[in-house]
Order: C-alpha cells, then structure tokens, then sequence
C-alpha cells in the first residue's frame, strides 16, 4: 500500500515526491563494490512497512557495467505503532528483503532474471531521513522493463518457437531452485537479445514438487499456451496476417498469487 506524503516532484513514478533524488551522483560500496548512481527510476513510500523504497539506474564505478540499485529505507517518522508493533514491522520487511535477495541470488545465472550483484544491510547516517533507522540495499544488473505482452510489436511468426522454448526453459530451471513463477502477465521482454524475463520476485512461490522436468513443464504448459496464443494474434494482426481486431493481452491469469 502506497501512502500519500507529498514531497517536491509528485508525478506517476514519484507518487509521494523525491526525497531520494538528491543522492543521484551519490557512489555507495556494496559487496566489495562501488556503484555510482546515475538516475532515479521510481520512489515510493509503503505503509505496510513504514518503508521508504526507491530504485537508481547506476553503474559500477570500475567496470561501467550497467545495474539498478534497490534501497529499502525505515521511515520511522510515519510510524503510530508502539514498539511491539515496530519490532514486528521490522522482522516482517527484513524478511521479505533477504527473501527478495535470496531468489534473485539463487536464478541469477538461469538467465531470466536480472544478475544477482550483491547486497548491504546499514543503518542510516544523518544525510538520510531516519538517522539510525535501518538502510538496505540491493544491486541487480540492468534488466528489461518492457512487457511481453507488447512484444508482437518486434516479433515475426518464425521466432515465436524460439519465445514458447524458452518459457519451458524458464519453467525448468526456476523448478530446479524450487521456485515457480506465477505473474505470467508481468513477464518482460528484451528487444535486443529477444529474450524472456521474469523480474518480479513478490509473483515466484515455493514449488510442490522440485527439481522435477517434467512436471514443471506439465505445469507450465497451460500458461505457455495462453501467452503463445496472444503472441501468435498478436504479431498476425500487426503483421497484416490477419483480418480480426484482436487485443494484445494476457488478461489476469496466473497473476493473483495471494
């Protein structure tokens, strides 16, 4: 849940304002590394977890390569809970961090999800809001924020064989980390190296039977078939193939994963 206080910058990606902004050209070390803010993405403020969250576009100082850097901030200001209610908090939202670092970590070489660089946890100093409060951060590699849903638009009919394989690839190599994705209708697309993404990890869940082949791909099948039948419609229609109005989309399924 996203709260509404209102700092300089309001806008769709900014929907509380900036309070993070001024740390752009800012380098942070993280894991015997040193990252250069270059841009930022998005800020917002989470009253589930009085957590203030924002993402850089950045660069590791000595290789250039290019990454995203996550920061989960306590914004203990906003809080009205006692300190049971605080602690708990707290608990909750270090848990779904290093869950968030771990799944990143463990699929970060499956080559559908961004590169796993490092994380950091510290506290803030007083150049940060909550001097004292905790600061996290996370690095991954650049990765596609472009949706699968809207690939059709590079797509020709003869690579979609080469899409459906690699969402079975997908599916298999999650399964063997013991994870499934279920936000098939957020996967990503990479016009460049035309790959498959999955960069959401609150849509990956626990697998009932792991490291088992065939039954990711069972399980996937359904899933692949709907998205491979948009896609298919989908590149038809704005290839001049075919006649009907279709709609580029893959609807809801497989994105409710409370």
């Amino acid at each position: 849940m996203e709260g509404e206080c209102r700092c300089e910058g309001v806008n769709k990606d900014f929907p509380a304002g900036s309070v993070m902004r001024k740390f752009v050209k800012a380098t942070f070390p993280v894991a015997g590394r040193a990252y250069r803010l270059k841009k930022i993405l998005w800020e917002r403020y989470n009253n589930n977890y009085h957590q203030r969250r924002a993402m850089f576009e950045a660069e590791e100082c000595e290789t250039k390569d290019p990454v995203v850097v996550k920061f989960f901030l306590e914004a203990d200001s906003f809080m009205r809970e006692d300190e049971s209610g605080k602690r708990s908090m707290k608990v909750n939202a270090t848990e779904l961090f290093r869950n968030e670092c771990k799944i990143w970590r463990i699929l970060s070489d499956t080559g559908y999800t961004p590169k796993y660089y490092g994380k950091r946890e510290m506290h803030q100093d007083l150049t940060f809001e909550n001097p004292g409060g905790y600061l996290w951060i996370l690095v991954l590699g650049h990765y596609p924020t472009f949706s699968l849903a809207d690939a059709p638009l590079f797509l020709n009919a003869d690579e979609l064989p080469r899409i459906k394989k690699q969402m079975l690839d997908m599916a298999v190599k999650f399964n063997k980390n013991g994870l499934d994705y279920v936000g098939v209708s957020f996967l990503k697309f990479d016009p460049e190296s035309r790959r498959v993404y999955a960069t959401d990890f609150e849509y990956f869940s626990e697998t009932e039977v792991r490291d088992d082949p065939l039954a990711a791909k069972n399980s996937a099948a359904r899933w692949v078939s709907v998205v491979m039948d948009a896609l298919r419609a989908g590149v038809e229609e704005i290839r001049g193939l075919s006649p009907m109005d279709v709609y580029i989309g893959f609807g809801d399924y497989g994105s409710d994963c409370d």
